[in-house]
């Protein structure tokens, strides 16, 4: 479509953009017409940008946001420099703060609970009034996603907050393991999360879509040489698909399911 209606702009979610990069076709086409590609709804892999521009040859613009900011909170800049692995600064008219456990603003580059207020923001839930208590505080719309800010308000998105594996008393976030897993060329998709461990509180668990018969050995070497002994998935769990929504996001729920891991897993 993009060849042949010359499109100028598209928009999706990161699972697009991954299909778009493992495409065996994606070099018989031509996207020449395409000046913007953008992306939403979750957070996209670096890897997967840095592939997109280099056989595309178009960058891609990621915003943050979620259904309680009426879709917005930040976005990369059109113009001027865009920052791989940001969501760029607050769009305007939209307050940004990234807060401590007890709602105090953190210094620059200091990770925490990411918080907005706005003409955007939400009223509240409808008829969840102790939901809405605890979400909008002191009129700030807490997001329970968790980041941080650079010297230019660019904000990067550190993972959800209820997503954080405690292993062994050491913060995990999982999204740091999947930027690694993302960057291994023969990795299709992965999602990574914690499951009860009688030692160790949570044990960190990864499944992978993956092509050319990638085994957990060489995916646990790969690991151990991009990230601390400690952030290492000890299980890797190999799937034909990720569980995703109609729009293509990928799902953790499922994941965290006995159910799912019982029968849907090839390999653990």
């Amino acid at each position: 479509m993009i060849d042949r209606e010359n499109i100028t702009i598209f928009s999706g979610v990161p699972t697009m953009f991954t299909m778009f990069v493992h495409s065996p076709k994606l070099r018989e086409f031509d996207y020449s017409s395409l000046r913007i590609f953008g992306s939403g709804g979750a957070s996209i892999p670096v890897e997967i940008v840095e592939r997109i521009q280099k056989e595309i040859g178009v960058g891609i613009i990621e915003a943050y946001g979620q259904t309680e900011a009426t879709i917005m909170i930040t976005r990369q800049l059109l113009q001027g420099e865009k920052v791989a692995g940001s969501v760029g600064p607050a769009v305007a008219g939209v307050g940004l703060k990234i807060v401590d456990q007890e709602g105090q603003e953190l210094e620059q580059g200091e990770v925490g609970e990411i918080i907005f207020r706005g003409e955007n923001a939400m009223k509240g839930y409808f008829k969840k009034p102790e939901e809405t208590e605890r979400t909008i505080r002191n009129g700030w719309v807490y997001t329970g996603d968790l980041g941080y800010q650079d010297e230019r308000k660019n904000v990067y998105i550190v993972d959800r907050k209820k997503d954080m594996v405690i292993r062994g008393g050491y913060n995990v976030y999982p999204r740091e393991i999947e930027e690694v897993l993302y960057s291994h060329s023969d990795v299709v998709e992965c999602a990574v999360i914690g499951e009860a461990h009688e030692v160790f509180g949570e044990e960190i668990v990864a499944y992978v879509v993956v092509k050319n018969d990638l085994d957990e050995k060489e995916l646990s070497a790969y690991c151990e040489r991009n990230l601390a002994k400690y952030k290492n998935p000890r299980v890797f769990r190999f799937l034909e698909e990720l569980p995703k929504t109609v729009t293509g996001k990928i799902l953790k729920g499922p994941l965290r399911k006995s159910s799912y891991s019982k029968h849907k897993a090839e390999k653990s």
